[in-house]
């Protein structure tokens, strides 16, 4: 991910740990992914932070659960794009007539270098994306 864009942190806990607090729980890891993300006239790299949790009086020698927060599901699977900046291309593609090469360079100066064919794979994908994303119930 090019490092000038700007990042936003979001941190996902497990349930148990929201319902019982830090105190109770030891951070033993985390696992974080960065999806580029379009928000109005600006692109950011959205990192979602998922920390993994003992509880504090856990016993080394036996099995130990580690609690952590879900993924967030996005669009694409291990996809670079959030569903903003699918959105985004869908728009600017199908809507505004923009071709692939005029997109490419878009992007570009907005400082993520995003190869035509990577969006023409994006656009592919689409058909077969969940009836969940289509959902403004949602949020």
């Amino acid at each position: 991910m090019p490092e000038k864009l700007p990042r936003v942190e979001i941190e996902v806990l497990p349930p148990e740990v929201q319902q019982e607090g830090l105190a109770a729980f030891e951070k033993i890891g985390e696992d974080v992914t960065e999806t580029v993300e379009r928000r109005p006239a600006s692109l950011v790299v959205v990192r979602t932070r998922r920390p993994k949790f003992v509880r504090k009086d856990w016993d080394r020698l036996a099995e130990t659960e580690v609690l952590q927060g879900e993924p967030i599901e996005l669009p694409i699977a291990r996809g670079l794009a959030g569903p903003g900046l699918l959105a985004d291309t869908v728009i600017r593609r199908w809507y505004e007539h923009m071709p692939l090469h005029r997109l490419e360079r878009s992007y570009g100066r907005e400082g993520l270098p995003l190869a035509r064919s990577t969006i023409c794979g994006w656009h592919g994908e689409l058909p077969f994306l969940s009836e969940d994303f289509f959902d403004v119930s949602h949020g």
